[in-house]
């Protein structure tokens, strides 16, 4: 009977263990979950100020198409 006592202690320490891990592994996962979410936000900004950079460089070249063209024009009516 005394061994069974023993044994049913070393379970009842080996649940609250269980208990902590659960917990911490929870902890963990939300912590994880948070980060990704950090992260994800952080490359949604990035990729709106390389798409307006990319916006800004095509309409630059636009402008400086439109002024060759302008400055082609030009030169064949002077020949």
């Amino acid at each position: 009977m005394n061994g069974f006592r023993k044994n049913k202690g070393i379970v009842l320490e080996l649940t609250s263990l269980l208990d902590v891990i659960m917990i911490m592994l929870f902890w963990v996962m939300t912590d994880v979950s948070a980060s990704a979410d950090s992260q994800k936000e952080d490359a949604k900004a990035q990729v709106q100020a390389v798409t307006q950079q990319l916006e800004e460089q095509k309409q630059k070249s636009a402008d400086e198409l439109e002024n060759l063209r302008i400055v082609l024009q030009l030169s064949k009516v002077h020949q």
